[in-house]
């Protein structure tokens, strides 16, 4: 059980509670509040991560250089140079 603070009246209140002891202001509507609040932060957490994950994929294509691990050499076939 954790206590939450009435918006109305400043009253530490069970958040089980449906209404505050001292004032009677109904506590379900802050409990939903506070919850879609967290879900508005969690989503822009989320979009945030998405748009450093597709810069991210953006910049590995786009700089992506050629493979260069074969050397220009024209004799030079599959690691055995002709002679």
């Amino acid at each position: 059980m954790t206590l939450i603070k009435c918006k109305k009246c400043g009253t530490l209140v069970s958040d089980k509670a449906k209404r505050c002891v001292k004032c009677n202001n109904s506590l379900k509507f802050q409990d939903t509040e506070y919850k879609n609040n967290l879900l508005k932060l969690i989503e822009k957490v989320a979009i945030i991560i998405l748009i450093i994950c597709i810069i991210i994929l953006l910049f590995t294509i786009l700089f992506k250089k050629g493979d260069d691990t074969k050397p220009q050499n024209s004799n030079y076939i599959d690691g055995v140079e002709e002679i």
